[in-house]
């Protein structure tokens, strides 16, 4: 496997070392001018990269097979690239054309003429069609998580909700002799509460894990006309949201 390996140029670290050392001898306003200033000079950095870039750390992306007849795609959302942000190592990148490979759990970044596939450990969390996807460890035996991987973030506050979306590719025949294949979307959704996760499926197992305010989301699910099988959501973000405010 070809790895790509290229770094931050060393430039960008100087600016930040030159602004920490005569931060302290301006004035708030001049402060805040500078700052900005740095920041404008990073943001116009990260708007041209091209093979200079820390965020191409990763191998070629093989790809899926393709044939004559398909029904669906292996991506989030579309199967062609979109503008998103990522933050790899810690470090911000900002329109960025980006693929999520929903079979594979990895994001490929485009760098014509490649398709580089990063290293999803590095990867802290991106957004993407407006959904912001985040990295979770499952490093517990114990844990009800589906597996490692890119989760989406519905909700985070005390108790976070989380989507993990799957897509699972299938072979079948058609017409009797010619291979397609079809893609089937599952998903999971999870409640982190107190540091432990634990697997949503019905209405029910969220009322369980809220029981001490069950009463009251009962009243808002049938008052705000929540429909959990029709738009799980959201239904599961508007009462998790509701359960974070009424137990402030």
């Amino acid at each position: 496997m070809r790895v790509l390996k290229i770094f931050i140029p060393f430039y960008i670290i100087l600016i930040a070392a030159h602004f920490n050392a005569i931060q302290a001898q301006m004035s708030a306003h001049d402060s805040l001018v500078y700052k900005n200033a740095v920041k404008n000079v990073i943001e116009v950095y990260h708007q041209n990269i091209t093979d200079q870039s820390g965020l191409l750390n990763g191998s070629l992306y093989k790809g899926h097979k393709f044939f004559r007849y398909n029904e669906g795609h292996p991506f989030f959302t579309k199967n062609t690239y979109a503008k998103g942000a990522i933050v790899y190592d810690q470090v911000a990148y900002n329109n960025i054309d980006m693929l999520y490979d929903q079979v594979d759990d990895v994001v490929i970044v485009q760098d014509s003429p490649r398709q580089i596939q990063l290293v999803s450990e590095r990867i802290n969390e991106f957004s993407l069609y407006g959904s912001r996807f985040v990295r979770i460890e499952n490093d517990n035996p114990q844990s009800l998580l589906i597996g490692t991987g890119f989760y989406k973030a519905l909700y985070v506050g005390h108790s976070s909700l989380y989507k993990k979306e799957i897509k699972i590719a299938r072979e079948k025949i058609y017409n009797s002799s010619e291979l397609f294949i079809t893609y089937e979307l599952n998903s999971y959704y999870y409640i982190k509460k107190e540091n432990t996760y634990y697997e949503i499926k019905k209405v029910n197992d969220l009322l369980r894990l809220f029981k001490d305010k069950r009463k009251e989301l009962e009243q808002y699910i049938d008052e705000a006309k929540l429909n959990f099988k029709k738009d799980k959501d959201n239904m599961l973000t508007k009462v998790v949201d509701y359960y974070e405010q009424i137990t402030k």
